[in-house]
C-alpha cells in the first residue's frame, strides 16, 4: 500500500516499486545515462541509445499524427536525442498550453524509474517529442509534404 512512485529496498540489488497501481521488482543494475546524439535527417539511419533502438528514414507525412505514438514525422531537419532534463516543459499535439515534461510521462503511467533513461527529442533547445508518451505541436510535417519518419522501440 502506497502512493505511486514508492519504493522498498528488498535486498542485494533488488528493489520494489509501486507505479500506477503495479508492483514493480527491478535491480539496481548501474546503467550509465545515454550521450547526446545528434539525428542527421533526412538521410536513413538507426542507432541504439540505452536500452532503446531509433530508425530514421525519409517518407511522406500522413494526415493524422497521433500523440503517444512511437513513431513520429517530422520536416528534414537536424533532431537532438537525448535524456530528459528537470523543469522541461512542451506544447502537447492538439493540446491548449504547455505542459511539464514529468506530467507527461504521469500521464502515460511511465514509473519514475524509467524515466531517467527515455528518450526526448528537441530541435532548436525545445523538446518536440517524447517517443510513446506525448508529440509536441511542433514541427509537425503538413500532410503529403516530405518528411521523414522515426521509430522508436524499446530493446
Amino acid at each position: 500500500r502506497g502512493m505511486s512512485g514508492r519504493t522498498v529496498e528488498l535486498g542485494g540489488r533488488w528493489r520494489a516499486e509501486l507505479a500506477f497501481d503495479r508492483l514493480r521488482i527491478f535491480s539496481l543494475g548501474v546503467e550509465p545515462l545515454p550521450h547526446m546524439i545528434s539525428v542527421p535527417l533526412p538521410r536513413h539511419g538507426d542507432v541504439e541509445w540505452g536500452r532503446w533502438f531509433v530508425r530514421w528514414q525519409p517518407e511522406t507525412a500522413p494526415s493524422v499524427h497521433e500523440r503517444q505514438a512511437r513513431s513520429a514525422w517530422f520536416p528534414p531537419e537536424e533532431l537532438v536525442l537525448r535524456a530528459a532534463r528537470p523543469g522541461e516543459r512542451l506544447h502537447p499535439l492538439g493540446g491548449v498550453g504547455s505542459r511539464s515534461i514529468v506530467r507527461c510521462f504521469q500521464e502515460a503511467r511511465v514509473p519514475r524509474s524509467r524515466r531517467a533513461g527515455w528518450p526526448v527529442f528537441e530541435s532548436e533547445g525545445r523538446v518536440v517529442w517524447i517517443p510513446g508518451v506525448c508529440r509536441s505541436d511542433a514541427l509537425v510535417p503538413e500532410a503529403g509534404t516530405e518528411a521523414v519518419r522515426v521509430d522508436v522501440n524499446h530493446k
